[in-house]
């Protein structure tokens, strides 16, 4: 099996393509079990909070499409992980075509702004709810059907991280598990001692950053049998803003350090998240401060640690195929 993330621009927009074992590199998307999401697309226009006098923001790199039109192949999910314009943008989520019938799982205020828009059906907006280990409902999880009546069935898991008593309400994170549904094959072919789970993809979207109090109630009651992460997608550089105006904005290499030693290090690839060059304008910027770090700074910092993850930058339309 294997998890495919294409990055539409240098931002925050990321096309991820779960596949099990039998399906091939070219056509990932097509084969029973296979999953595909689209994460907070921005790709065209610009970002505007409250009005462009206080926060106006645009990309000054060329993303890969322009349009969710111009998607090559069909998307099963769109998951937005915030209400902010530049993660819920409006001009780019209301290109998708009609008779594209996407579920679309935002946080709370941005599934509000979404049916505000009378775009889309309400009935294919979904509203993903805080992750709380005590409550079942908490988790999402689609089940992916079995290939026959002899094998079982797989399934994708989605949580959402929110940082608790955030100024800001820009840190959380949204946490995905894959597990493809399971041939007779695949079942019969382990040692009768073998254990029989089928092993499993792990993905972190956490452009801004959270803690690793954040993520320690859903570590340990969920994600520890995924380990090792297969993919980390966080910022490298760091920005941050006076207190007043919330303090830390991207919490960048320093904060994705912090995950990394509590996940123990077993994270298999970090990808940069929110690291694109941008055109900003408005008061709430003039006192914004940016540390640019880059991969191959990162990745240092990662080796004396003595933890082998790879550290990269996806440009607009590049790939990088994982676990497979």
């Amino acid at each position: 099996m294997s998890l495919t993330i294409q990055h539409l621009n240098t931002d925050c927009t990321f096309l991820l393509a779960f596949s099990p074992a039998y399906t091939t590199e070219e056509h990932p998307h097509r084969f029973p079990g296979a999953f595909t999401v689209l994460i907070d697309p921005w790709l065209s226009g610009g970002s505007s909070i409250l009005h462009p006098s206080f926060q106006y923001t645009k990309h000054t790199d060329k993303p890969y499409i322009t349009s969710l039109a111009d998607l090559k192949q069909d998307i099963d999910l769109i998951i937005i992980s915030q209400d902010k314009p530049d993660h819920c943008h409006r001009e780019t989520l209301c290109s998708l075509p009609k008779h594209k019938h996407v579920n679309i799982l935002a946080t709370r205020a941005a599934a509000k702004k979404i049916k505000s828009w009378a775009f889309f059906a309400e009935d294919r907006i979904h509203i993903i709810p805080p992750y709380k280990p005590e409550v079942p409902d908490s988790l999402i999880t689609i089940a992916l059907p079995a290939y026959t009546s002899t094998s079982s069935p797989g399934e994708l898991t989605i949580a959402h991280l929110p940082t608790k008593r955030d100024l800001t309400k820009v840190h959380d994170a949204i946490a995905l598990t894959y597990r493809p549904p399971s041939t007779i094959f695949s079942a019969h072919s382990q040692p009768s001692h073998a254990p029989t789970s089928t092993p499993t993809l792990s993905l972190l979207y956490t452009p801004h950053g959270i803690s690793p109090t954040t993520l320690r109630p859903y570590l340990s009651n969920h994600l520890q049998p995924a380990l090792p992460l297969t993919a980390l997608l966080h910022a490298f550089s760091h920005e941050r803003n006076p207190s007043c105006l919330g303090g830390s904005v991207v919490r960048g290499a320093p904060g994705g350090l912090e995950l990394l030693r509590e996940l123990g290090g077993d994270v298999g690839t970090w990808i940069s998240a929110h690291d694109a060059p941008l055109e900003r304008r408005g008061w709430s910027v003039k006192w914004l401060k940016s540390r640019l770090y880059g991969a191959k700074e990162v990745e240092k910092w990662v080796r004396e640690e003595g933890w082998k993850t790879r550290c990269l930058e996806l440009g607009s339309g590049e790939v990088v195929r994982l676990g497979g």
